[in-house]
């Protein structure tokens, strides 16, 4: 029997997303010329959505997080392949 990640909820039909580990710059890239950060994919944070490029500045806070405290940490959280989206859910 073949285990996928992704289970169908056969009540509502929706799809169950099960939570995976990411490396930090496997999501974020820092930009050279002004040391930005912006993710690659879609993200996710406190449910606002950033598009992929879009530059993160220093000091914006996601409901008390600041996102250049943890730099290089991997985070938690589910991809959505259909929308290319990463829902960012903590940090390990």
């Amino acid at each position: 029997m073949k285990m996928s990640k992704t289970r169908k909820n056969k009540t509502k039909g929706s799809k169950i997303q099960l939570m995976n580990r990411y490396g930090f710059f496997g999501v974020f890239q820092t930009s050279p010329a002004t040391g930005l950060l912006f993710p690659r994919v879609h993200v996710v944070i406190n449910n606002l959505r950033y598009p992929a490029y879009y530059n993160i500045p220093r000091g914006i806070s996601f409901g008390g997080l600041d996102l250049y405290n943890y730099v290089g940490r991997d985070i938690a959280g589910t991809f959505d392949q259909t929308t290319s989206t990463l829902t960012m859910v903590g940090f390990y």
